[in-house]
């Protein structure tokens, strides 16, 4: 039975992250004009870089062939719209966008 499996080590999520997680997944959808069957992926990572910050968060349109994917030097709940992505990675023909601006 999938799903039935509780893990006790698992960290719990704080209250509003599933809120949290969905805004630069809509934000990403809509700028991006992405179909529901587009998996979208919002992920928080730890950079152990010099000069970087603790936390990152990675939002990745998984596209079949055309795959999207744009970080952030800041927490996820950091990320608001119009927050640029410090490594798009994108077609040579776009410029990169804020999240959840659109252009003309």
């Amino acid at each position: 039975m999938i799903g039935s499996f509780f893990n006790p080590l698992a960290r719990r999520p704080k209250a509003g992250h599933a809120e949290t997680m969905e805004r630069p997944k809509a934000a990403t959808r809509a700028l991006l004009d992405l179909s529901d069957d587009v998996v979208v992926s919002v992920t928080e990572i730890t950079c152990r870089k010099s000069g970087c910050p603790d936390v990152e968060t990675v939002v990745a349109a998984l596209r079949a062939g055309e795959p999207c994917t744009a970080k952030f030097r800041k927490p996820l709940r950091g990320v608001r719209a119009g927050t640029r992505p410090i490594a798009p990675s994108q077609r040579r023909s776009e410029s990169p966008k804020a999240l959840g601006s659109r252009s003309p």
